[in-house]
């Protein structure tokens, strides 16, 4: 039997990019010119010195997710590390970079909230109304020389609006119209969080979520950026001695573990305290001491393509209110300035000594 073969066909479905075939001489050509792009590509750490020396930067077209229960430092995580990235665009004085902030939880005003509290007055004091409003009015002034984009519902632009739901292809689009309309790239995109994420398809919350996170990993790869994603632990993590997300403890998606590049658990110890009659004062890190306050959080990587520390664990000092994190000094437990300082009681934390 003769095979015949339509070229021109062919040729119509390769030009389509309908075929996903390399030759041997493709990959290995788009091999080198991908280490060649590594190179200067960005990587972001994560403002510690301890983790920056363990955990592999946030490149380019990886998702890592940050896995917590309630009240663990999640949303308060991936905005520190998105404003942060935004801080370093600043000081770069890179005028075509940006970070976009995907809130599907919280509101715009929310989120602005915690990117605009720091040293000058923090988001428990606009939560108790006491804060100064003539000060806010300032420093809302300052805010667009930040570029950090946040994509959501306003309380205030959105009131009385209906508006379809953000699912990921919408997001992509507007992600895509930044970088096309205002030549903006975006260096760092955060998601609060995966389990909010609306789907077309799915029959039950496990296949909903499950189609998000695959969504995720394509819209890395089509926006050609990081992604750090927040996903809620499951209650089971309660039980756990040590209540850290393991790697099977996202709720509703076992998909996670397999997608992700890198998957974090993060613990507040503070938040464990009384409960089920548990009581905590201290906490053994690494052979380390650590005395439990409100400021006190426990980071574990769970997982880490290509390589793996040896010390996976890692003790922070993280100030939720101003959105402000610090090294632990491993000798005394106490926190830690960028040059190995104690921090002194009632020091002004400054957020744009960056440790990278």
């Amino acid at each position: 039997m003769t095979i015949t073969i339509d070229h021109a066909r062919l040729d119509k479905i390769v030009e389509a990019g309908s075929l996903y075939c390399h030759t041997p001489a493709e990959s290995a050509s788009s091999y080198v010119q991908y280490i060649d792009w590594l190179q200067t590509a960005p990587m972001l750490g994560y403002g510690s010195k301890v983790i920056d020396s363990h955990i592999t930067p946030m490149r380019p077209g990886e998702v890592t997710y940050l896995v917590a229960r309630p009240g663990n430092g999640k949303t308060s995580m991936l905005v520190f590390q998105a404003r942060r990235a935004a801080l370093e665009i600043v000081k770069s004085e890179k005028q075509k970079q940006c970070v976009i902030y995907v809130t599907w939880e919280e509101p715009v005003e929310s989120i602005e909230m915690s990117i605009q509290s720091g040293r000058d007055y923090t988001a428990e004091q606009v939560a108790w109304g006491t804060v100064d409003v003539e000060l806010v009015r300032r420093k809302a002034m300052e805010r667009p020389q930040l570029p950090l984009i946040i994509l959501g519902k306003s309380l205030v632009r959105d009131k009385g609006k209906r508006k379809h739901p953000m699912t990921i292809e919408k997001v992509r689009d507007t992600i895509l119209a930044i970088y096309y309309e205002f030549q903006l790239e975006p260096v760092l995109i955060c998601g609060d969080y995966l389990q909010k994420i609306p789907v077309a398809r799915g029959r039950d919350r496990v296949s909903e979520v499950t189609e998000a996170t695959y969504a995720l990993s394509e819209l890395a790869t089509d926006v050609n950026a990081p992604l750090l994603i927040g996903a809620q632990a499951t209650r089971d993590v309660d039980e756990q001695g040590l209540p850290i997300p393991t790697l099977a403890g996202a709720q509703w998606s076992s998909t996670i573990e397999q997608e992700a590049f890198r998957q974090m658990g993060l613990l507040r110890p503070i938040t464990v305290i009384g409960r089920n009659g548990k009581g905590m004062e201290t906490i053994e890190i690494n052979n380390r001491e650590y005395q439990v306050d409100k400021n006190l959080l426990i980071v574990r990587l769970l997982k880490q393509r290509k390589y793996f520390p040896p010390v996976s664990t890692y003790a922070v000092h993280f100030k939720p209110d101003v959105f402000e994190m610090y090294d632990m000094d491993t000798v005394t437990g106490q926190p830690i300035n960028t040059n190995g300082t104690k921090v002194k009681e009632g020091e002004v934390l400054k957020a744009w000594e960056l440790t990278n």
